[in-house]
């Protein structure tokens, strides 16, 4: 243990200008975006996204929101068709792949990482903390280790569509909430996850060693 060191990674802290989500994929103003940026196959969880917000839909009797999958990969279309067959098609958008995403993220209402495996966290858990959202993640050790739960996200029980969906659930009606935790979860990755701390960081260990980084 003593030879083992820990440095949390980190992202830039620049972003872009906000854009509006809605205009660009026309989505009622009215509706509550909820985002994931990943590649599209199927361990990134992109069914069991689907098959959470049909519930959401179906048990919860909430359709006040619509869901963008950006990311393109071998399995977009399988997505498409799925939620063709769960029909919530009305409700989500896969343009693909997407510019200016942080842009976009800004004027979304949270994000959903359905991921089933990352290292650690994934990168893109922190630019949707850095845009202001809220994550809902699993509890998968090596994809919920950027998220605090009922602070800066919500954690489910990994698999479980009814535990997601009533976190999912949870942010949609009490966006006052949603939105004070998106504002802390900024702040946390201004704090504890830029990269240039993870530089610094990484140097600490060097000189804890006695090596110039």
């Amino acid at each position: 243990a003593s030879k083992c060191f820990s440095v949390p990674n980190g992202i830039p802290l620049d972003i872009p200008s906000p854009q509006s989500i809605h205009e660009a994929y026309d989505i009622p103003e009215d509706r509550q975006v909820i985002v994931t940026a990943a590649r599209a196959n199927h361990y990134k969880g992109g069914f069991f996204a689907l098959e959470v917000l049909a519930k959401v839909k179906a048990e919860h009797g909430m359709n006040n929101w619509h869901y963008v999958f950006m990311g393109d990969g071998p399995h977009r279309e399988d997505f498409i068709r799925k939620a063709r067959a769960l029909g919530i098609e009305d409700c989500v958008s896969f343009p693909g792949r997407v510019t200016q995403v942080t842009a976009k993220f800004q004027t979304a209402s949270f994000a959903l990482h359905p991921s089933y495996g990352e290292v650690g966290y994934s990168l893109s858990i922190l630019e949707y903390m850095l845009a202001g959202l809220p994550v809902v993640v699993s509890d998968n050790p090596s994809v919920c280790g950027a998220t605090d739960s009922g602070r800066t996200g919500l954690i489910y029980q990994e698999h479980d569509t009814k535990d997601a969906a009533a976190a999912i659930a949870r942010l949609l009606e009490n966006v006052e909430h949603t939105e004070k935790m998106g504002s802390l979860a900024k702040q946390v990755v201004r704090e504890q996850y830029s990269l240039s701390g993870a530089h610094q960081a990484l140097r600490e260990v060097f000189s804890t060693l006695g090596l110039e980084a």
